[in-house]
């Protein structure tokens, strides 16, 4: 079980990467947010020993930012 979740999680995280490297060449900001939340997860996976619970919290409301930024963008973009 805890394997398979280190799969899916480096996948998600590789899918991230790459969509980071979309992020910068296109400035695509859906790209921007898969890129953060694949390093989010490549954090929840392989959590440093110095890692603290308060980061953690941190960087889900900053994906929560991220996610109210984009569908801000969007329906700006599409009026």
């Amino acid at each position: 079980m805890i394997l398979t979740f280190v799969i899916i999680t480096v996948f998600v995280g590789l899918i991230g990467f790459l969509a980071g490297k979309a992020a910068f060449w296109k400035r695509d900001p859906l790209a921007l947010i898969l890129a953060t939340a694949g390093l989010a997860a490549l954090l929840a996976a392989f959590p440093p020993d110095n890692i603290s619970d308060e980061l953690f919290q941190i960087i889900g409301f900053g994906m929560a930012l991220w996610i109210i930024a984009y569908l801000a963008y969007r329906n700006g973009a599409n009026e």
